[in-house]
């Protein structure tokens, strides 16, 4: 697995003047505009609201989160509430039944499925910064060789 990527300002490492110039045109290609809503969508339950509330100010912060981010945001938001209201029950279940273990496998088997649908909203959609700067290098080996295939290597 690839080591997660840093922004330009937060590298302090010896970069030669090509690699920052490239990456600096990397972290310009993948800044949007448009932000996500403050208001989250009604279908949401509860928790799911609250986690949106709480930390849509803070993806906002970042101009590389935006409407594109949205449906994976709330899958984000989904699979948290999911996570919290599965190990509310499970503690409540540790406390009435201790000897349960079925039950208790089945819950603990739940928290790992929304714990890991969450982690992979988050890196897999482009919720982190590491992905979005990966897809970033991406366009712009794309657009390198486009402008290589038509006026050569210079």
């Amino acid at each position: 697995m690839a080591r997660p990527r840093k922004l330009l300002s937060e590298q302090t490492g010896h970069l030669t003047v090509y690699t920052k110039e490239r990456r600096k045109i990397e972290e310009e290609s993948v800044r949007q505009s448009v932000k996500l809503p403050v208001k989250p969508p009604a279908y949401l339950d509860k928790l799911a609201k609250k986690e949106w509330k709480a930390k849509v100010s803070l993806m906002n912060e970042n101009d590389t989160i935006g409407e594109l981010d949205r449906a994976n945001f709330e899958g984000y938001c989904i699979n948290y509430s999911g996570l919290v209201q599965t190990t509310r029950r499970l503690e409540s279940l540790r406390k009435e039944t201790p000897d349960d273990l079925e039950t208790e496998a089945e819950l603990l088997k739940m928290q790992k499925t929304y714990s890991s649908e969450m982690r992979a909203f988050e890196s897999k959609c482009g919720l982190d910064l590491s992905s979005r700067l990966k897809a970033a290098s991406n366009n712009f080996d794309k657009e390198t060789a486009d402008i290589e295939s038509k006026f050569g290597v210079i």
